[in-house]
C-alpha cells in the first residue's frame, strides 16, 4: 500500500516469512504510529485464502537499537507451519522447503 511492502525475503527461514517495511524509512515503530496496520491485515487474509486457514504464527517488530543511526524498523511474521526436525535442531541450519519466490507469487495470487 502506499505506507509500507511486503515482500517475502530471500533466504526465508520458514515458507511464507513475510516482512512488512514503511516505505518512509524510519529508525523506531512507534514514532510512525498504526504504520502497516492495513497491509497487516491484507496480509493475514492473503495467508489464510493461500492455506486454507491461517495457521498459528509468530510476529514481532524489530526497531532501532539504543545509540543506532542507520535502522529502519520491520515486522516479521513467520507462520508456523512444521516443527523443526533433525536438520535444523541438530545443526541451527533453517531448512525451508518453499523458494520465498513462490511463497510470494501464492499471496499475491490469493487476492481478496
Amino acid at each position: 500500500d502506499a505506507e509500507a511492502v511486503a515482500l517475502c525475503p530471500f533466504a526465508s527461514n520458514v515458507p511464507f516469512h513475510v516482512q512488512l517495511i514503511p516505505r518512509r524509512p524510519a529508525q523506531r515503530f512507534e514514532d510512525d504510529g498504526p504504520l502497516a496496520a492495513m497491509l497487516l491485515h491484507d496480509v493475514l487474509g492473503r495467508l489464510e485464502r493461500a492455506l486454507g486457514e491461517l495457521p498459528p504464527f509468530n510476529l514481532w517488530v524489530r526497531t532501532a537499537p539504543a545509540g543506532a543511526t542507520l535502522f529502519c524498523w520491520r515486522i516479521d511474521l513467520l507462520p508456523r507451519l512444521a516443527q523443526p526436525a533433525g536438520l535444523e535442531l541438530g545443526t541451527g541450519v533453517q531448512l525451508n522447503a518453499l523458494a520465498p519466490e513462490s511463497a510470494a507469487e501464492r499471496l499475491r495470487a490469493a487476492d481478496p
